[in-house]
Formats: C-alpha cells, structure tokens, sequence
C-alpha cells in the first residue's frame, strides 16, 4: 500500500501562526447610516422638487407647489397654457436649490430707478427690477405676480436669490447645512483610537473567508468596555498630555470602521496566509502586486487541494482512501488579564486530529507527554496511522492512502 503526502496548506506544524495586527479601517461590523434614508434629506430632496412632505421641525405638512392664478396684467396669454406648464415643470425638475436660484436670477434684470416718486431724499426702492421668462427661445416680460405664479414661488424666494449675486453676477451657492459641527471629533482624537486598535494582535480564519472575508478576531476574554480601559491606560503611558474620548466614541469607532469580534473563529488560521498578508501589508508600492500575485497563488492552490479532497470524500473507489490531520488550537498560554498581555502573541497547545473522510472515524490525541519515546507527536502517530485509524469492511480492498495536513 502506498502513502502519498498531499499538503492542502490548510495548516503548519512547525508552530502556531503569527498573530497579525489589525491592517486599518475597513468596513465596519456595524451596519452604515443611511443618510439618504433620513427625514429631513428626503424632506429637502422633496421640497426642492416641490413635492408635497413633512416638516421635520414643525411636523406640518406642506402642500405641493403648483402655478398660481393669473395675474390682471394677461401675463398667462403672453406665455400661452402649454408654456406655463413647462416652465412650471422645467423649473421644479431642477430639483436643486442653487441651480434654482441660478435661473432666478438670470430671469430678472436689475436696473436703476428710472421715475421717483416720492419727495424723500432717500427712497426705499433703489432699484427696478424687470422679470421674464423664456419659452421657446422667446424671452417675454412678465409682471411680478405673474412671475411668482408661473413659478409657483413666493416674494421671499425672489428676494433671496437676488441677494445671493455678487457683484459680477455670479451665483452665491447656498451654505445652509454645511458648516462643521462642533462637536465632531476628529483629526488626532481620531486617529489615536485607530492606532490603538491596529496594536492589537488579531487573527483571521483562514477556512471562513469565503463567508467572512474581512472578520478578524481579538482574545476572546476581551470586550469592547475592557479594550476602552486599555486604551484609556495606553494613553496615559504613551500620550499623557493629549486629550482622551468617551467610550461611546471609541465603540463608534471600533463597530462602524472595524469589523472585529472577541469570539475566536472555530478553525484555525494558515501560517503562509497570515505571512503573505503581513508581507502584502508592508510592502512598498512596487512590491505590493508581487506580494498580492504570491497571495492569490497560494489560495489557489489551497482551494484546488481542497476541492481535490472533497472528490476523494465523495468518492466510492475501494482501492483509495484518505485522512485529514489537523492540529487544533485549543488552549491560550499565558491567560492573563493585564493590559501589557493584550498586546502579545499568545503560546497555543495543539489537538493534534485525525480524520478519515470515508468512514467519518475520528482520533484526537493529546498531549505529547505520553509519548516519551517520540521527541515530535506528528511523528509519533502519523507512523502508526494505519494501525490507528481502522476502515471499513472493504479494507483488504485498500491500495492507497492519502493524507493531508
């Protein structure tokens, strides 16, 4: 009977992996605001567009914009109905303020005063202002009422939009909304808690990446309340005289940019992947297609093995049979709870399992302790693995063994 070694890259023997730290933000464990969903964003977006909605503020409800009466001046006529219509509907299809506010003010003329009327020194009205609008490359002057009505606008709108020209005609755009907030908290405050988190040793699972991709994992005797404490005691060693943040900024931080979770992950990580990764992590940027090239083949690899040992699995072929062997990482060494430990690479006692993927029989052995005649316990048990793992009732048939580690 021959035994041929096939490595899936599934795990290494020679020691547990290299705990990576946390690379950098990446898309977070906690679903993203949607601002496009909140009420007042679709109550502006309707209201530019003249639709009908509710205040936000006042939880009124507002009435669609439609055209107003016509004026005594016959503007109307001037325009015909059809006209009316469309520059009602081109004007609202704007659906933006400043664009708005653009045509506004191209369709009004500002002139000086041609006639006073009154006796005073100074007048209130300084200046005349002359309205129009245009429809089929028609520019026709129109009186203000019928102005306001064919836009289905108030005075107070008008009056805006021209007070928002400068002095050579050019549009101010609208500034509403758009200062920063006092009480954001960014810049350095920010960036202390991202560096304290990609300080924190973190492993990935390396058989659950194709359902968790970017899911990293911290020491599971850890939470988000003990991390803030960490964070608070690093920060006192190392940025005394900065400024610290509340927890609930931290969680925000840690959840919304990070997607890490103190669970560990039920299988354990690939030695060449997590080296590969760390590489690809600090690499320049002409090393980095190399690095990611490199990566992408060794995954390339593992899935065809993989794939390879699920044909075998499923296979009713007597004359070949294969064992899976694994090495568990089960046990944490040290499990301390002080703050230094959090940042350190932990020792792992192993479960060394052996599986074979016809009959589902399973042998987990451990530790290396009863074997004193073996200075390595792979050794010890893969030498007898034929004796130790029985078959089946066809096992005269057996001619091959493949095994994977």
């Amino acid at each position: 009977m021959d035994n041929s070694g096939s490595d899936s890259s599934a795990s290494d023997t020679e020691g547990p992996p290299p705990s990576p730290g946390v690379a950098g933000p990446s898309q977070g464990r906690k679903r993203a605001s949607n601002h496009e969903g909140w009420k007042r964003v679709l109550a502006k977006a309707k209201l530019n567009k003249g639709e009908a909605y509710i205040s936000p503020a006042s939880q009124r409800a507002i009435p669609q914009r439609v055209i107003g009466a016509p004026c005594r001046d016959g503007c109307f006529t001037k325009v015909t109905q059809a006209g009316v219509h469309s520059i009602f509907h081109h004007f609202w299809g704007l659906a933006d303020y400043n664009p708005q506010n653009a045509y506004i003010q191209k369709m009004i003329d500002v002139m000086p005063v041609k006639r006073k009327r009154t006796e005073a020194e100074v007048s209130r009205r300084s200046v005349t202002r002359v309205y129009h609008v245009s429809y089929n490359n028609i520019r026709t002057k129109m009186c203000l009422p019928g102005f306001m009505a064919v836009h289905g606008i108030t005075k107070k709108r008008i009056d805006n939009a021209i007070r928002k020209m400068t002095h050579t005609a050019t549009p101010l755009l609208d500034l509403r909304g758009r200062h920063k907030s006092a009480n954001k908290i960014g810049g350095r405050k920010a960036g202390r808690i991202r560096q304290h988190i990609r300080l924190l040793p973190a492993m990935t699972s390396h058989y659950s990446r194709a359902k968790a991709p970017n899911r990293l994992y911290l020491d599971s005797t850890l939470n988000i309340r003990k991390l803030y404490d960490i964070y608070l005691t690093w920060m006192s060693e190392q940025f005394p005289q900065e400024e610290r943040v509340s927890f609930h900024y931290y969680s925000d931080v840690f959840t919304c940019e990070f997607n890490i979770g103190f669970e560990p992950p039920k299988v354990d990580t690939c030695t060449i992947c997590d080296t590969l990764q760390m590489a690809l992590s600090n690499a320049t940027i002409e090393q980095k297609a190399e690095q990611q090239a490199k990566l992408d083949d060794h995954k390339r690899e593992a899935k065809k093995a993989q794939d390879f040992m699920k044909r075998l699995q499923d296979d009713n072929n007597l004359e070949t049979r294969a064992v899976c062997m694994d090495l568990q990482q089960i046990l944490p060494t040290p499990k301390l709870h002080t703050s230094v430990a959090y940042y350190k690479r932990k020792l792992w006692t192993y479960n060394f399992c052996i599986h074979n993927l016809k009959t589902k029989y399973l042998l987990a052995l451990m530790p290396a302790n009863k074997q004193p005649f073996y200075n390595n316990i792979i050794d010890a048990h893969t030498a007898g693995i034929t004796e130790d793992i029985p078959t089946d009732e066809d096992a005269d048939d057996l001619d091959e063994l493949l095994t994977y580690e």
